[in-house]
């Protein structure tokens, strides 16, 4: 009936779930260890995590910041809170269809394998990928024309804004992109909502800006 896990500092360098086990488990941290593959991260969608704590392991060295965050948003299926940081439904629906892009020409390429072939290459893609296929039954399969990158006005006008909570201890860095028309009341209410969880005792909650 184990429901939280601290697995930080081990030199965990990799994740395989037997199936059937950890039944109970929620909370997971597994923070300062040496995990470097994605395929280990999708491990973890065995499991039925609510919050997970993922800081300071190779794996997160792959990526820009805010895609690794959605990465593992799309990964987990069950995931509702990261490190720190509450997950909405529109944060999961647009992680996955990020997702769903990232490895589109990837999977589309396999489709077009002679039949004898494919069985074995979705295999294969499945067990780097994770729950790529289950996103596929969702959402449909990725079009060759809508993976070519287009940088629409809307995206150009995107900044990334990096939010820290230097006050509470564990939590970690989260990056948005955020419109350049966003004023500090809208920034406070999207600050208030992400941290949430993190946020105790219903402080007014304090912005300082850092370039």
């Amino acid at each position: 009936s184990l429901e939280m896990l601290r697995l930080n500092a081990n030199s965990i360098d990799s994740i395989d779930i037997v199936a059937g086990t950890f039944k109970a488990l929620k909370c997971l941290q597994l923070n300062e260890n040496k995990v470097s593959d994605w395929a280990s991260i999708a491990q973890l969608n065995q499991l039925n995590l609510t919050e997970l704590r993922l800081r300071d392991n190779p794996v997160l060295n792959r990526e820009k910041a805010d895609i690794g965050r959605f990465i593992q948003i799309a990964l987990i299926k069950s995931l509702k809170v990261l490190n720190g940081s509450t997950i909405n439904e529109d944060d999961r629906k647009w992680a996955e269809i990020d997702y769903l892009k990232k490895h589109g020409s990837e999977y589309l390429k396999i489709m077009k394998l002679p039949e004898t072939e494919q069985n074995a290459a979705l295999e294969s893609f499945t067990a780097s990928r994770g729950r790529y296929l289950e996103i596929v039954e969702r959402l449909g399969a990725p079009e060759e024309g809508e993976l070519k990158v287009i940088e629409s006005n809307l995206k150009a006008s995107l900044v990334a804004v990096k939010v820290r909570l230097p006050d509470v201890p564990g939590s970690a860095d989260t990056v948005k992109k955020l419109p350049l028309s966003m004023t500090v009341a809208k920034l406070k209410a999207l600050v208030g909502r992400l941290f949430r969880q993190s946020m105790k005792g219903g402080g007014e909650l304090q912005l300082s800006i850092q370039s």
